[in-house]
């Protein structure tokens, strides 16, 4: 748990600065990997939106890959706490 709370931080600026770029497919595929990474810790909630965002990414949603990203921070943070 303590490498995830440690790497997510990063990932989560990454994907602020892929969906800011216009690369919606980074941002998906970025938010695959925190998808996955947040089921291997129970973070349920965290999994649901980095699902939200990578199907918005796949059907070109640029929109809802950025409308979702703060409630992607909000459930980090509830989660690290």
């Amino acid at each position: 748990m303590e490498v995830f709370l440690n790497d997510i931080p990063a990932q989560l600026d990454r994907l602020r600065e892929y969906a800011a770029a216009g690369r919606i497919q980074d941002a998906g595929a970025l938010a695959h990997k925190i998808k996955g990474a947040a089921g291997t810790v129970g973070g349920q909630c965290l999994m649901a939106v980095a699902l939200d965002i990578e199907q918005a990414a796949k059907a070109n949603q640029p929109q809802i890959v950025v409308r979702r990203l703060p409630d992607l921070d909000a459930e980090f943070a509830r989660l690290k706490d």
